[in-house]
Formats: structure tokens, C-alpha cells, sequence
């Protein structure tokens, strides 16, 4: 065995690895010394790059299970007090009339959201869309349930809503 290969199996295999290899024959022994050398790098290899793709997905999966926060810190009771402006929103979310950048936001999202009860809601959105809903069945109660006819023609999933969002 060159010099070389000797070094390499030392640095790889510790200083017991001393053995030259006679006729390139290996014995019994010198296999279970290398498979007993090999197998925990091997093990702690596999079990780094677990790791950090279970980290990876982790992060993934903690992106995916929640909205933006782009719009927290909107003021929806000004918007709930305003009749045009909640108006705005009703034409929007039925397409009567064209939606703004903010309207249309909301209705994208508002399928998704009363489908999963806000499960993806932090606090700070579960109270906004309850002050929204309230608003609206308060002033536009006919377009309220047309919107959840929309939205939850069962009437299952507003129930499950409102109870996530009376926990807000």
C-alpha cells in the first residue's frame, strides 16, 4: 500500500489503521474494522442532511400556514363605519363593480379563510374580519347573506367561522 492511501485511511479510519493489505486480500477482520468505521460517517451524513431539510420544510410549512401581514394594520372599523367605502367592498365580493387593490385582496382570500374557519388568521386579522362581518350584517344585512349564500351555501362554514372568530 502506497504512502498516500495509508494517510488517506488514517485521516478517514484513525491511527489504529495500520495494517498494510497483503495481496489486495482482505480478511474478516479488516472488513468489519472498516464497516465499523464507515457506518456511523455514513449515519451522521444521512442524519445532517435530515435535518436540514426537515428545517427546511419546517420554515416552508410555517410561511405557508399563514396570511400576510400586509394589511394588519388597516383601519376596518373607519371602513365599516363608512357605508360607501363597506359598500366598495359588498360590489367587489359580488362583481358588481370593479375591485380595488385592497378589495381585491380580500376577496381572494375570503373563500380560503371561511373555508378554514381563519385557521391561518393571527389575532390581529380574526378580530378585523369580525369587526367586518359584524359591520356588515349590521348595516347590509341582505348582502351579508347573500355572501354567505356565496361564500357557504351549507351554512356550515360561517358557523364554524364565527365561532374561530368569537374566540378572537
Amino acid at each position: 500500500m502506497c504512502k498516500h492511501h495509508y494517510s488517506t485511511l488514517t485521516t478517514y479510519f484513525g491511527r489504529h489503521w495500520r495494517r498494510p493489505i497483503s495481496n489486495s486480500v482482505l480478511s474478516r477482520n479488516d472488513i468489519d474494522d472498516v464497516t465499523v468505521k464507515i457506518e456511523p460517517a455514513i449515519k451522521a451524513l444521512f442524519n445532517m442532511k435530515t435535518i436540514v431539510a426537515l428545517t427546511v420544510l419546517v420554515g416552508l410549512a410555517t410561511t405557508a400556514l399563514a396570511y400576510s401581514t400586509e394589511h394588519d394594520d388597516l383601519d376596518i372599523a373607519a371602513i365599516v363605519a363608512d357605508k360607501n367605502e363597506l359598500q366598495k367592498f359588498i360590489d367587489c365580493f359580488t362583481e358588481k363593480a370593479p375591485c380595488t387593490k385592497l378589495t381585491q385582496d380580500f376577496k381572494t382570500k375570503l373563500p380560503e379563510v371561511v373555508r378554514e374557519a381563519c385557521e391561518k388568521c393571527n389575532p390581529t386579522q380574526k378580530q378585523k374580519l369580525k369587526i367586518f362581518l359584524d359591520g356588515l350584517n349590521e348595516k347590509f344585512p341582505e348582502e351579508y347573506n347573500a355572501l354567505k349564500k356565496q361564500f357557504d351555501p351549507t351554512g356550515k362554514l360561517f358557523e364554524a367561522l364565527n365561532a374561530a372568530l368569537a374566540k378572537a
